[in-house]
């Protein structure tokens, strides 16, 4: 894993944590699965307040990434239907 210019190794058995803000890269160069846990922390230097705001900024962001998916599966849907009235016609 390369985070912002300097290589870090996973060992397996060990944890590893990082600022995923900064520039990163990761590779599994074996053939086995890797599995990696995510776990979000506050910055130490936030106050409440900016913690407070990245919080609402972030349920907002979920909310429009459910708005969003609901879009796609109505136009998926609207297709569909479009096709299936199209393969009707051709029918007749």
């Amino acid at each position: 894993m390369k985070v912002a210019g300097r290589t870090f190794h996973w060992e397996e058995g060990k944890c590893l944590i990082f600022d995923d803000s900064l520039t990163h890269e990761v590779w599994n160069c074996s053939s086995k699965n890797r599995v990696v846990l995510l776990f979000d922390f506050w910055h130490p230097d936030l106050s409440e307040a900016e913690r407070k705001t990245l919080g609402m900024l972030d349920s907002l962001t979920n909310y429009q990434n459910q708005y969003t998916d609901h879009i796609v599966e109505r136009q998926r849907q609207l297709v569909r239907e479009i096709y299936q009235g199209t393969e009707e016609v051709k029918k007749r």
